[in-house]
C-alpha cells in the first residue's frame, strides 16, 4: 500500500509500482488543531474526483481513504466533518469505478486528561457518524492511528539540568535593565524533546 494526495504522486506510483493499492490522503480543516498536518498532507475535496479519476486512467486501485486531523485537535466538529467529506470521497470513487473497502481516521485523539478535547467527547461524537456514514453492512472497515491516545500519558521525562541563565521575562530592547521586570530563570537540559 502506498499513500498519495496529488497527481505527482500518481504518475510516480505508476511508473515505478503499477500494481500498488493506493490509500488517497484527504485534507482536513485542521485549524483548531496544535499541529496543523493538512498543510503539508491531504487532498481537498475540491480536487479528490480529479485525482479519483486520474488514478482510474492510469489503471491505480485506490482502495483506502485516510486522514489524520491534526495533533491537539480541540474541536470536536473537525472529526465530523471529516468523516462526512470522507463519505462524499468514497462515494466519488465508487462513480469512478473503485471498490474502496477501508477507512482510517488517522489520529489525533488525545493522550492525558489535561487536554480542552477528552477522548470520550470525540468518540461520543464520532461514533454516530461513523454508523451513519459507514453502518456495519456498508462493508467498510475503520480503523484508527490512537499512537498519541496510548503513550502520551505513559510516561515522565526525566532530564539534568545543565545550565541556567536569568532572563527578564519582558525584554526592552536596550541593554539598561529595567529594575520593575520580572526576573525568571530558562533552565538546559541535557536532553531534547
Amino acid at each position: 500500500m502506498m499513500t498519495f494526495d496529488s497527481e505527482v504522486e500518481l504518475v510516480k506510483v505508476a511508473r515505478a509500482h503499477p500494481k500498488a493499492k493506493l490509500v488517497f490522503q484527504i485534507a482536513t480543516d485542521d485549524s483548531k488543531a496544535v499541529c496543523h498536518l493538512s498543510v503539508k498532507f491531504g487532498a481537498t475535496l475540491k480536487t479528490s474526483r480529479l485525482l479519483l479519476e486520474w488514478a482510474k486512467e492510469l489503471d491505480i486501485d485506490v482502495t483506502v481513504v485516510s486522514y489524520h486531523v491534526g495533533h491537539g485537535c480541540t474541536d470536536p466538529e473537525t472529526f465530523v466533518q471529516t468523516i462526512s467529506d470522507a463519505h462524499c470521497v468514497f462515494d466519488m470513487g465508487g462513480e469512478v469505478g473503485f471498490n474502496m473497502f477501508l477507512l482510517d481516521i488517522g489520529c489525533g485523539f488525545p493522550g492525558s486528561e489535561d487536554v480542552n478535547l477528552k477522548f470520550e467527547e470525540i468518540t461520543s461524537v464520532i461514533n454516530p457518524v461513523l454508523c451513519k456514514y459507514f453502518p456495519t453492512d456498508s462493508g467498510v472497515r475503520i480503523i484508527a492511528e490512537p499512537g498519541r491516545y496510548c503513550v502520551a500519558s505513559v510516561f515522565t521525562l526525566a532530564v539534568n539540568i545543565i545550565a541556567k541563565k536569568l532572563i527578564l521575562k519582558k525584554q526592552t530592547g536596550s541593554d539598561d535593565e529595567d529594575e520593575s521586570s520580572e526576573q525568571t530563570f530558562m533552565y538546559y537540559g541535557n536532553d531534547g524533546v
